[in-house]
């Protein structure tokens, strides 16, 4: 196993998952079983609009004396669009819960909660491979806080198709709850995180309960390595008293019931 040289050619889509998140814009887990989000079943793609940079001339003399650069004023947005149809899904996305008629699910379009939808963080990834040796690796975007609407899917005679449109908002924090800093990153906020992995990444939380010392990785999704897993308890890292396992973390002494453990980790 080793670490990537973030030289890659990417390609296709192949998974996308949504998380709620906590008052601390952590994942929002709810007990000590691994919390790892919704996950659609069929990613079509993933596309980003990101504004171009403000580029100011300085005239005189009949020229251009300087050129002064400065970022965009407007906000970056991406659209994405999914062959699945998930009412438990929007229902994270809007706020709204699932409503039942006789044995029918229902759920409202163009309603009063419009303009109103909570903050979500989206895990998004595709296969790549490695520019130099042509192994394979995995290309990522992890959006920790935006807002997510969705646009109805018509009726037609092709396959049905959904797009969401996505509203990232800047953040000083990535999705675990480690703090961007000057010293460790120089920068101190952002609204999407890239990633070249080796492995298909992972975000998975828990929240302690006093009692359990094992949070298990989901059944069938164990790291890759152990080099591969950083653990974060309430936003900050931690390398001690606890032990990472491909399968899992092992704690010394039981978080308590107001911990929040995220885990990074690669399939």
């Amino acid at each position: 196993m080793t670490v990537r040289s973030g030289k890659f050619l990417p390609v296709g889509m192949r998974f996308a998952a949504v998380f709620e998140l906590d008052a601390t814009g952590r994942p929002k887990a709810s007990s000590a079983t691994a919390y790892t989000g919704l996950r659609w079943s069929g990613p079509l793609a993933f596309d980003m609009t990101v504004p171009q940079a403000r580029i100011i001339p300085h005239p005189g003399a009949d020229r251009n004396l300087r050129t002064s650069i400065l970022p965009s004023q407007e906000s970056a947005s991406a659209v994405m669009r999914v062959s699945d149809f998930r009412f438990d899904i929007r229902s994270v996305l809007s706020g709204i819960l699932v409503g039942q008629v006789g044995e029918a699910k229902e759920m409202p379009i163009f309603h009063s909660r419009a303009g109103y939808e909570p903050t979500v963080a989206l895990l998004l990834y595709q296969q790549s491979q490695d520019l130099d040796s042509g192994l394979l690796t995995w290309h990522s975007y992890i959006v920790p806080k935006c807002r997510v609407i969705e646009s109805p899917g018509s009726m037609n005679n092709g396959a049905g198709e959904i797009s969401y449109q996505i509203a990232p908002t800047a953040t000083t924090q990535r999705l675990w709850g480690k703090t961007l800093t000057s010293v460790d990153d120089g920068y101190l906020d952002a609204g999407i995180f890239e990633y070249d992995s080796e492995g298909k990444p992972a975000v998975v939380g828990f929240k302690g309960d006093g009692v359990a010392v094992d949070f298990l990785f989901p059944v069938g999704e164990p790291a890759l390595s152990v080099g591969k897993i950083e653990v974060y308890k309430n936003g900050v890292k931690i390398t001690t008293g606890m032990t990472p396992i491909v399968t899992k973390i092992t704690f010394t002494v039981a978080p308590l019931v107001t911990d929040i453990i995220t885990v990074w980790y690669e399939i």
